[in-house]
Parts: structure tokens; C-alpha cells; sequence
């Protein structure tokens, strides 16, 4: 449940992403009042796709995190 979540936000950041740099680019929304906004969503939704995985998934030096043992040999 947990990695569906992962894969569904970061779909809908991506998305947010790519709509924001194709509307930033037509020159219908990306010259008029939408301006400012259309250079800002774009941060957002990259600060995003780089925080999801981890606030899902933890930071690797976190002390929560335990070390996986090496192999027996």
C-alpha cells in the first residue's frame, strides 16, 4: 500500500511538473498574468519529486534505520 501511494504522488508531482514547464513555454499562458506562477509551480513539483522518496522510504543515515548485516561467509 505504502509503495502504491509512493508511485501515485510521484506520478501527480511529475505531471505537475510537465504541465507546468509546457504551459511556462506556450506563449498564450507563459506571457500573461499565469507568469509568475508558472515560474514558481515548476520549483515546487521538482522539491517535491525530491522529497517524496524521502519522507516515504526515510533517510539512509537515519537512526530509526537498522544496518543490514553482512552475509555469513
Amino acid at each position: 500500500m505504502s509503495i502504491t501511494r509512493f508511485v501515485v504522488f510521484e506520478l501527480l508531482a511529475l505531471a505537475v511538473l510537465a504541465g507546468s514547464l509546457l504551459g511556462g513555454m506556450a506563449t498564450r499562458f507563459g506571457a500573461g498574468s499565469f507568469a509568475p506562477i508558472l515560474h514558481i509551480v515548476p520549483i515546487v513539483a521538482a522539491v517535491a519529486m525530491v522529497v517524496l522518496p524521502i519522507l516515504y522510504f526515510g533517510h539512509p543515515k537515519s537512526p530509526q534505520r537498522t544496518p543490514t548485516p553482512p552475509p555469513p561467509e
